[in-house]
């Protein structure tokens, strides 16, 4: 069998960090924040109601359990 080491310049990948791009701006058009905020808030309105609030009336139960609140009481 015959082995070769191949050996590529890879400094040139050393010096370069990964992180030298992040924070950059990408090209392009820049943001238009009234269109993303209509659409968070569209998608919000949609998942109203597939979802609840696991701490719906957690308020009140806290309350009635040490006795600040009457039970049943808001």
């Amino acid at each position: 069998m015959d082995f070769r080491l191949v050996a590529a310049d890879s400094t040139r990948d050393m010096t370069v960090s990964p992180f030298a791009t992040m924070g950059t701006a990408q090209g392009g058009q820049p943001q238009d924040y009234a269109k993303l905020f209509k659409a968070e808030r569209d998608n919000l309105e949609f998942a109203e109601g597939l979802y609840a609030w696991a701490g719906e009336g957690m308020e009140s139960k806290i309350l009635g359990k040490y006795g600040k609140l009457a039970p049943g009481g808001e």
